[in-house]
Protein backbone atom coordinates (compact mmCIF):
# COMPACT_ATOMS: atom_id res chain seq x y z
CA UNK A 1 0.00 0.00 0.00
CA UNK A 2 1.47 3.77 -0.71
CA UNK A 3 2.81 5.39 2.40
CA UNK A 4 0.82 9.23 2.25
CA UNK A 5 2.52 10.36 5.67
CA UNK A 6 5.55 12.87 4.15
CA UNK A 7 4.63 16.87 4.40
CA UNK A 8 7.37 17.97 2.55
CA UNK A 9 6.55 19.30 -0.68
CA UNK A 10 9.48 20.84 -3.18
CA UNK A 11 7.47 20.66 -6.16
CA UNK A 12 8.84 24.33 -6.83
CA UNK A 13 12.55 23.50 -6.85
CA UNK A 14 13.97 21.46 -9.85
CA UNK A 15 15.61 18.61 -8.70
CA UNK A 16 19.60 18.16 -10.21
CA UNK A 17 20.36 14.56 -12.41
CA UNK A 18 22.17 13.18 -9.40
CA UNK A 19 19.50 14.23 -6.76
CA UNK A 20 16.86 13.03 -9.19
CA UNK A 21 18.43 9.50 -10.10
CA UNK A 22 18.89 9.01 -6.23
CA UNK A 23 15.41 9.88 -5.28
CA UNK A 24 13.34 7.64 -7.99
CA UNK A 25 15.75 5.13 -6.73
CA UNK A 26 14.60 5.06 -3.10
CA UNK A 27 10.97 6.20 -4.28
CA UNK A 28 11.17 2.55 -6.61
CA UNK A 29 13.00 0.94 -3.85
CA UNK A 30 9.45 2.29 -1.41
CA UNK A 31 6.78 0.63 -3.90
CA UNK A 32 8.72 -2.22 -4.02
CA UNK A 33 9.19 -3.30 -0.47
CA UNK A 34 5.28 -2.32 -0.08
CA UNK A 35 4.90 -4.63 -3.38
CA UNK A 36 6.80 -7.64 -1.28
CA UNK A 37 4.84 -6.91 1.80
CA UNK A 38 1.63 -8.20 0.19
CA UNK A 39 3.46 -11.27 -1.32
CA UNK A 40 4.28 -12.29 2.22
CA UNK A 41 1.00 -11.53 3.40
CA UNK A 42 -0.25 -13.90 0.40
CA UNK A 43 2.29 -16.59 1.71
CA UNK A 44 1.00 -16.26 5.30
CA UNK A 45 -1.94 -17.23 4.37
CA UNK A 46 -1.56 -19.80 1.24
CA UNK A 47 1.15 -22.40 0.76
CA UNK A 48 3.56 -21.25 -2.11
CA UNK A 49 6.63 -22.84 -4.09
CA UNK A 50 8.98 -19.80 -3.05
CA UNK A 51 11.21 -19.45 -5.71
CA UNK A 52 9.67 -22.48 -7.47
CA UNK A 53 12.43 -24.70 -5.36
CA UNK A 54 10.74 -24.66 -1.33
CA UNK A 55 6.73 -24.85 -0.67
CA UNK A 56 6.23 -22.29 2.33
CA UNK A 57 3.37 -20.81 3.61
CA UNK A 58 -0.27 -21.55 4.79
CA UNK A 59 0.41 -20.78 8.34
CA UNK A 60 -3.30 -19.80 9.04
CA UNK A 61 -6.78 -19.50 7.51
CA UNK A 62 -7.25 -16.60 5.87
CA UNK A 63 -10.24 -15.18 8.31
CA UNK A 64 -10.78 -12.22 9.23
CA UNK A 65 -9.65 -13.19 13.11
CA UNK A 66 -6.16 -14.44 12.03
CA UNK A 67 -6.24 -10.83 9.44
CA UNK A 68 -6.66 -9.60 12.99
CA UNK A 69 -3.68 -11.18 14.95
CA UNK A 70 -1.06 -11.02 11.99
CA UNK A 71 -1.95 -6.99 11.76
CA UNK A 72 -1.75 -6.63 15.73
CA UNK A 73 1.37 -8.55 15.15
CA UNK A 74 3.35 -6.34 12.30
CA UNK A 75 2.51 -2.78 13.73
CA UNK A 76 3.45 -4.05 17.28
CA UNK A 77 6.94 -4.35 16.10
CA UNK A 78 6.34 -1.32 13.53
CA UNK A 79 5.96 0.91 16.46
CA UNK A 80 8.92 -0.32 18.50
CA UNK A 81 11.32 0.65 15.25
CA UNK A 82 9.64 3.68 15.06
CA UNK A 83 9.73 4.80 18.67
CA UNK A 84 13.48 3.07 19.48
CA UNK A 85 15.37 3.24 16.53
CA UNK A 86 13.54 5.62 14.08
CA UNK A 87 12.78 8.27 16.19
CA UNK A 88 15.86 9.24 17.75
CA UNK A 89 17.82 10.02 14.30
CA UNK A 90 14.81 11.39 12.18
CA UNK A 91 13.25 13.01 15.29
CA UNK A 92 13.94 13.46 18.47
CA UNK A 93 11.12 14.87 19.55
CA UNK A 94 8.53 12.40 19.33
CA UNK A 95 7.63 12.05 23.16
CA UNK A 96 6.90 15.88 22.97
CA UNK A 97 4.46 15.66 20.03
CA UNK A 98 2.81 12.65 22.13
CA UNK A 99 2.89 14.99 25.69
CA UNK A 100 1.61 17.80 23.07
CA UNK A 101 -1.29 15.58 21.38
CA UNK A 102 -2.64 15.21 24.84
CA UNK A 103 -3.19 18.65 25.57
CA UNK A 104 -7.04 19.70 25.42
CA UNK A 105 -6.78 22.31 22.87
CA UNK A 106 -5.36 19.28 20.21
CA UNK A 107 -8.63 17.28 20.90
CA UNK A 108 -10.22 17.77 17.41
CA UNK A 109 -6.82 16.75 15.70
CA UNK A 110 -6.80 13.71 17.71
CA UNK A 111 -9.69 13.10 17.24
CA UNK A 112 -9.09 13.59 13.31
CA UNK A 113 -6.14 11.43 13.76
CA UNK A 114 -8.45 8.54 15.61
CA UNK A 115 -10.67 8.55 12.69
CA UNK A 116 -8.04 8.37 10.30
CA UNK A 117 -6.22 5.28 11.81
CA UNK A 118 -9.74 3.73 11.92
CA UNK A 119 -10.16 4.03 8.35
CA UNK A 120 -6.42 2.89 7.92
CA UNK A 121 -7.09 0.39 10.29
CA UNK A 122 -10.60 -1.02 7.96
CA UNK A 123 -8.59 -0.75 4.88
CA UNK A 124 -5.53 -3.17 5.97
CA UNK A 125 -7.68 -5.81 7.51
CA UNK A 126 -9.65 -5.73 4.22
CA UNK A 127 -6.09 -6.49 2.02
CA UNK A 128 -4.98 -8.82 4.37
CA UNK A 129 -8.47 -10.53 3.86
CA UNK A 130 -8.50 -10.15 0.10
CA UNK A 131 -4.68 -11.49 -0.34
CA UNK A 132 -5.75 -14.54 1.33
CA UNK A 133 -8.12 -15.11 -1.54
CA UNK A 134 -6.66 -14.12 -4.79
CA UNK A 135 -3.02 -13.13 -5.98
CA UNK A 136 -1.01 -10.39 -4.84
CA UNK A 137 -0.87 -8.95 -8.22
CA UNK A 138 -4.77 -8.57 -8.86
CA UNK A 139 -5.43 -8.02 -5.21
CA UNK A 140 -2.80 -4.61 -5.51
CA UNK A 141 -4.73 -3.37 -9.04
CA UNK A 142 -7.84 -3.96 -7.64
CA UNK A 143 -6.84 -1.64 -4.13
CA UNK A 144 -5.76 0.56 -6.53
CA UNK A 145 -8.92 2.12 -7.15
CA UNK A 146 -8.55 4.14 -4.41
CA UNK A 147 -7.66 7.23 -6.89
CA UNK A 148 -10.73 7.43 -8.35
CA UNK A 149 -12.64 7.06 -5.01
CA UNK A 150 -10.58 9.80 -3.98
CA UNK A 151 -11.53 12.04 -6.73
CA UNK A 152 -15.35 11.52 -6.37
CA UNK A 153 -15.08 12.05 -2.17
CA UNK A 154 -12.90 15.62 -3.17
CA UNK A 155 -15.83 16.42 -5.23
CA UNK A 156 -18.45 15.53 -2.59
CA UNK A 157 -16.60 16.38 0.60
CA UNK A 158 -14.13 19.37 -1.13
CA UNK A 159 -16.23 20.79 -4.06
CA UNK A 160 -13.54 19.69 -6.69
CA UNK A 161 -14.71 18.56 -9.47
CA UNK A 162 -13.05 16.40 -11.79
CA UNK A 163 -12.16 17.13 -15.26
CA UNK A 164 -13.27 15.30 -18.21
CA UNK A 165 -9.96 13.80 -18.36
CA UNK A 166 -9.51 12.93 -14.74
CA UNK A 167 -13.71 11.16 -15.23
CA UNK A 168 -12.09 9.40 -18.31
CA UNK A 169 -9.31 8.02 -16.43
CA UNK A 170 -11.46 6.89 -13.43
CA UNK A 171 -13.65 5.13 -15.98
CA UNK A 172 -10.64 3.23 -17.40
CA UNK A 173 -9.34 2.38 -14.14
CA UNK A 174 -12.49 1.28 -13.24
CA UNK A 175 -12.35 -1.30 -16.81
CA UNK A 176 -9.52 -1.74 -15.70
CA UNK A 177 -10.33 -3.79 -12.34
CA UNK A 178 -13.26 -5.63 -14.17
CA UNK A 179 -10.67 -7.28 -16.51
CA UNK A 180 -8.13 -8.30 -13.24
CA UNK A 181 -11.43 -9.70 -11.72
CA UNK A 182 -10.35 -13.61 -11.52
CA UNK A 183 -12.11 -16.91 -13.19
CA UNK A 184 -13.76 -18.42 -10.55
CA UNK A 185 -13.80 -21.48 -12.25
CA UNK A 186 -10.26 -21.27 -12.66
CA UNK A 187 -9.66 -20.46 -9.09
CA UNK A 188 -7.31 -23.74 -7.08
CA UNK A 189 -7.86 -21.73 -3.33
CA UNK A 190 -9.67 -19.10 -2.02
CA UNK A 191 -12.76 -17.32 -2.71
CA UNK A 192 -12.78 -14.99 -5.53
CA UNK A 193 -15.33 -12.81 -5.57
CA UNK A 194 -14.61 -12.29 -1.72
CA UNK A 195 -11.32 -11.20 -2.54
CA UNK A 196 -12.15 -8.71 -4.91
CA UNK A 197 -15.13 -6.94 -2.87
CA UNK A 198 -12.46 -6.63 -0.04
CA UNK A 199 -9.95 -5.40 -2.13
CA UNK A 200 -12.16 -2.49 -3.57
CA UNK A 201 -13.69 -1.88 0.20
CA UNK A 202 -9.82 -1.69 1.27
CA UNK A 203 -9.20 0.94 -1.81
CA UNK A 204 -12.11 2.83 -0.60
CA UNK A 205 -11.93 2.66 2.74
CA UNK A 206 -8.20 4.06 2.13
CA UNK A 207 -9.38 7.01 -0.59
CA UNK A 208 -11.19 8.15 3.15
CA UNK A 209 -8.18 7.88 5.21
CA UNK A 210 -6.22 10.07 2.22
CA UNK A 211 -9.18 12.72 2.12
CA UNK A 212 -9.13 13.23 6.02
CA UNK A 213 -5.44 13.19 6.02
CA UNK A 214 -5.42 15.68 3.56
CA UNK A 215 -8.18 17.74 5.50
CA UNK A 216 -5.57 16.82 8.96
CA UNK A 217 -2.36 18.56 7.16
CA UNK A 218 -3.98 21.27 5.42
CA UNK A 219 -5.00 22.29 9.42
CA UNK A 220 -2.42 21.34 11.73
CA UNK A 221 1.39 20.81 11.59
CA UNK A 222 2.34 17.45 13.20
CA UNK A 223 5.85 15.72 11.62
CA UNK A 224 5.80 12.68 9.98
CA UNK A 225 7.37 10.68 12.35
CA UNK A 226 4.94 11.31 14.94
CA UNK A 227 1.81 10.94 12.90
CA UNK A 228 3.14 7.51 11.85
CA UNK A 229 3.59 6.93 15.62
CA UNK A 230 0.41 7.91 16.30
CA UNK A 231 -1.33 5.99 13.56
CA UNK A 232 0.72 2.62 13.90
CA UNK A 233 -0.62 3.22 17.51
CA UNK A 234 -4.12 3.69 17.18
CA UNK A 235 -3.91 0.74 14.37
CA UNK A 236 -2.51 -1.77 16.93
CA UNK A 237 -5.21 -0.52 19.93
CA UNK A 238 -8.52 -0.95 17.68
CA UNK A 239 -6.58 -4.57 16.29
CA UNK A 240 -6.04 -5.53 20.39
CA UNK A 241 -9.60 -4.41 20.90
CA UNK A 242 -10.70 -5.94 18.20
CA UNK A 243 -9.11 -9.41 19.21
CA UNK A 244 -10.10 -8.80 22.93
CA UNK A 245 -13.83 -8.64 21.45
CA UNK A 246 -13.56 -11.86 20.04
CA UNK A 247 -12.13 -13.66 22.71
CA UNK A 248 -14.44 -12.25 25.28
CA UNK A 249 -17.40 -13.41 23.05
CA UNK A 250 -16.74 -17.19 21.65
CA UNK A 251 -20.70 -16.81 20.48
CA UNK A 252 -20.10 -14.32 18.45
CA UNK A 253 -16.80 -16.15 16.98
CA UNK A 254 -19.22 -19.41 16.63
CA UNK A 255 -21.80 -17.14 15.05
CA UNK A 256 -19.29 -15.91 12.51
CA UNK A 257 -16.69 -18.45 11.95
CA UNK A 258 -14.55 -16.09 9.67
CA UNK A 259 -14.32 -14.23 12.96
CA UNK A 260 -12.24 -17.16 14.77
CA UNK A 261 -8.96 -16.72 15.28
CA UNK A 262 -6.83 -20.30 15.24
CA UNK A 263 -2.98 -20.99 15.63
CA UNK A 264 -1.28 -24.27 15.46
CA UNK A 265 0.98 -24.79 18.14
CA UNK A 266 3.66 -25.09 15.97
CA UNK A 267 3.14 -22.02 13.37
CA UNK A 268 3.79 -19.62 16.06
CA UNK A 269 7.73 -19.05 15.02
CA UNK A 270 6.64 -18.93 11.06
CA UNK A 271 4.11 -15.84 11.83
CA UNK A 272 6.21 -13.95 14.15
CA UNK A 273 9.34 -14.50 11.29
CA UNK A 274 6.37 -12.96 8.80
CA UNK A 275 5.41 -10.62 11.22
CA UNK A 276 8.96 -9.64 11.56
CA UNK A 277 9.10 -9.55 7.68
CA UNK A 278 6.25 -7.28 7.16
CA UNK A 279 7.37 -4.74 9.83
CA UNK A 280 11.01 -4.22 8.25
CA UNK A 281 9.14 -3.41 4.82
CA UNK A 282 6.37 -0.92 6.32
CA UNK A 283 9.58 1.40 8.01
CA UNK A 284 11.99 0.77 4.77
CA UNK A 285 8.29 2.09 2.38
CA UNK A 286 7.98 4.67 5.15
CA UNK A 287 11.68 5.87 5.31
CA UNK A 288 12.43 5.76 1.71
CA UNK A 289 8.81 7.36 1.12
CA UNK A 290 9.94 10.34 3.24
CA UNK A 291 13.18 10.72 1.89
CA UNK A 292 12.43 10.35 -1.55
CA UNK A 293 9.16 12.53 -1.44
CA UNK A 294 11.62 15.23 0.30
CA UNK A 295 14.27 14.55 -3.06
CA UNK A 296 12.83 15.12 -5.98
CA UNK A 297 8.79 16.03 -4.82
CA UNK A 298 5.29 14.73 -3.64
CA UNK A 299 4.16 14.34 -7.61
CA UNK A 300 7.29 12.52 -8.88
CA UNK A 301 6.55 10.20 -5.68
CA UNK A 302 3.17 9.64 -6.57
CA UNK A 303 4.17 8.77 -10.16
CA UNK A 304 6.45 6.00 -8.96
CA UNK A 305 3.84 5.30 -6.39
CA UNK A 306 1.48 4.21 -9.03
CA UNK A 307 4.10 1.32 -10.07
CA UNK A 308 2.48 -0.76 -6.94
CA UNK A 309 0.21 -3.29 -9.17
CA UNK A 310 2.75 -3.90 -11.91
CA UNK A 311 5.65 -4.15 -9.56
CA UNK A 312 3.53 -6.45 -7.03
CA UNK A 313 2.53 -8.47 -10.15
CA UNK A 314 6.06 -9.53 -10.86
CA UNK A 315 7.62 -10.17 -7.53
CA UNK A 316 4.47 -12.55 -6.99
CA UNK A 317 5.21 -14.25 -10.41
CA UNK A 318 9.07 -14.05 -9.55
CA UNK A 319 9.25 -15.49 -5.78
CA UNK A 320 6.05 -17.49 -5.86
CA UNK A 321 5.05 -18.29 -9.55
CA UNK A 322 1.77 -16.60 -9.45
CA UNK A 323 0.56 -16.26 -13.06
CA UNK A 324 -1.77 -14.04 -14.82
CA UNK A 325 -5.19 -15.97 -15.51
CA UNK A 326 -5.16 -14.23 -19.12
CA UNK A 327 -4.21 -11.83 -20.95
CA UNK A 328 -7.33 -9.37 -19.97
CA UNK A 329 -5.93 -9.02 -16.37
CA UNK A 330 -2.56 -8.60 -18.13
CA UNK A 331 -4.43 -5.90 -19.95
CA UNK A 332 -6.52 -4.62 -16.83
CA UNK A 333 -3.08 -3.94 -14.53
CA UNK A 334 -1.21 -2.23 -17.71
CA UNK A 335 -4.84 0.38 -17.88
CA UNK A 336 -4.85 0.85 -13.96
CA UNK A 337 -1.05 1.67 -13.52
CA UNK A 338 -0.85 3.89 -16.30
CA UNK A 339 -3.95 5.75 -15.79
CA UNK A 340 -2.99 5.62 -11.50
CA UNK A 341 0.01 6.95 -13.03
CA UNK A 342 -1.38 9.69 -15.06
CA UNK A 343 -3.74 11.13 -11.92
CA UNK A 344 -0.44 11.09 -9.99
CA UNK A 345 1.47 13.75 -11.91
CA UNK A 346 -1.40 15.85 -11.61
CA UNK A 347 -2.00 17.18 -14.99
CA UNK A 348 -5.31 15.31 -15.24
CA UNK A 349 -6.78 16.74 -12.05
CA UNK A 350 -7.42 20.37 -12.92
CA UNK A 351 -10.84 20.86 -11.09
CA UNK A 352 -13.57 21.96 -12.48
CA UNK A 353 -15.67 24.84 -11.60
CA UNK A 354 -18.43 23.81 -9.35
CA UNK A 355 -21.97 25.76 -10.42
CA UNK A 356 -21.95 26.85 -6.84
CA UNK A 357 -18.49 28.79 -7.15
CA UNK A 358 -19.20 29.91 -10.62
CA UNK A 359 -22.48 31.43 -9.06
CA UNK A 360 -20.68 33.43 -6.22
CA UNK A 361 -18.41 34.62 -8.58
Amino acid sequence: MPPKYANVHRENIEPSPATLLKGSLMLLIASLSLSLQNVVVRIIFNSQPLLGRIQIGGFIEPSVGNSLLILSMRVGLVLFGIAWLVSPRLHPHLWRDLKRLSHPSNRALTKRILSSSGLLFLSQIAMYVALGNISAGIATTVFFVYPTATILLSWLILGDRPSPLLSLAALTIYSGCVLVIPNTQGAIQGNPMLGVITATIAGIAFSAYAILTQICSQTHRLHPVSFTFVLFLSIFAFALLSLGIIAWMPTLASTLPTLKVHIASEMWIYLWISAFILSITSIVGFLLTNFGISAVGATYASTIGATGPALTTISAWFLIQEAIQSRYQLIGIFLVTLWVGAISTGKLSQPVASDDAENSR
